[in-house]
């Protein structure tokens, strides 16, 4: 299940578990699409409220819920039989923010699910990039390049829906010269822009995708203790550590959950953070090779940046956001790789 928030706590999953909806669930993977257009103001503390962007509303939270169960009673009630598929596929939509000309996003993978008629029942397509075309003048409620996307794949007949990849170094590519124009309606112009070149490429690969009746459905979770925090040193942060530090402990869960569920050949793995691209190529080439990689960031909870650990040492906002120390990063493709190996000994059972 995705929401178009910047970042979702378990707290949220669990109350979304816990409301009695009549829906009999395995699981649950709650996503923040990571739009940072969404609506805030769900978490409460001065920490929380300023990386959601919004102060604290205490009817945020039920709103956000009642909402996500809403759309699991809806989900229930028109569950079918599927055929399933999936594929990687080019797009050329993301650019590394942090180093010019450096490791970006140019695959998405995408999977197909069909009646078993073969009319299209729902495409799910993974790709790192920030939803972040829409600029600081823009005031409205948005899911940005997420919704875009997702709003022309509707309307060419495949519902959609979107979970953001290895983002945490990658920036939409921009048309224009200058990414937030103070004019809104000139931001909207490359939304919309990038929105369709986006769904374009998703909306070919999923036609040339052949779907297969009795596709496997595994689901498979495990918990992992939160490494204990480590400020990066000369970082902001760090120089303010005996004022923030106590607070940052308190916001950080002291465990988080990473999943990975199999549809068909298509895996998706969740995982707990923002990582760069560099650590989603490591945890794809570790994968089996009949399997499609589609990569969940903001699953369940957000631990901060990650970033491979010569990457860490080079400095910028990502490195002082990234709350756990040089390993870090090896730590979340670790961590990524054994649900993904806890699939394949569920599969050859």
């Amino acid at each position: 299940m995705t929401l178009d928030i910047v970042i979702a706590r378990p707290w949220l999953r669990e109350k979304i578990l816990a409301t009695d909806a009549g829906v009999l669930l395995d699981g649950l993977v709650l996503v923040a699409t990571h739009t940072h257009s969404g609506p805030g103001g769900h978490l409460e503390g001065w920490l929380a409220e300023r990386l959601t962007a919004g102060s604290f509303d205490p009817g945020a939270a039920p709103r956000l819920v009642r909402a996500a169960v809403v759309a699991l009673e809806r989900a229930h009630a028109t569950l079918v039989p599927v055929r399933a598929g999936a594929l990687v596929a080019g797009l050329d939509l993301a650019r590394n923010r942090r180093h010019p000309g450096g490791a970006r996003e140019q695959d998405v993978s995408v999977l197909r699910l069909d009646r078993l008629d073969g009319s299209p029942l729902a495409v799910v397509f993974s790709y790192g990039v920030h939803s972040v075309v829409l600029g600081p003048s823009n005031l409205r409620h948005s899911a940005d390049l997420a919704g875009a996307r997702r709003r022309r794949l509707d309307e060419a007949g495949f519902p959609a829906l979107f979970v953001p990849g290895a983002l945490g170094d990658q920036n939409p590519l921009h048309e224009t010269r200058s990414p937030w124009s103070a004019e809104v309606s000139l931001q909207e112009a490359e939304l919309d822009r990038a929105g369709e070149r986006g769904a374009t490429a998703v909306r070919n690969a999923a036609r040339s995708i052949a779907t297969r009746a009795g596709a496997d459905l595994v689901y498979r979770e495990i918990r992992a203790e939160t490494p204990p925090l480590a400020l990066r040193r000369g970082s902001l942060l760090a120089w303010l550590s005996p004022l923030v530090a106590s607070m940052i402990e308190r916001f950080l869960s002291d465990d988080v959950a990473f999943s990975g569920l199999d549809v068909g050949n298509a895996r998706l793995l969740g995982i707990p953070a923002e990582p760069a691209t560099a650590l989603g190529d490591a945890i794809r080439s570790a994968l089996p090779p009949d399997r499609i990689p589609l990569l969940v960031s903001h699953a369940n909870d957000w631990l901060g940046y990650a970033l491979a650990e010569e990457d860490y040492a080079t400095g910028g906002y990502e490195a002082d956001l990234s709350l756990f120390g040089p390993g870090f990063g090896e730590w979340l493709v670790g961590r990524s790789v054994a649900v993904s190996r806890e699939l394949d000994l569920a599969r050859r059972r």
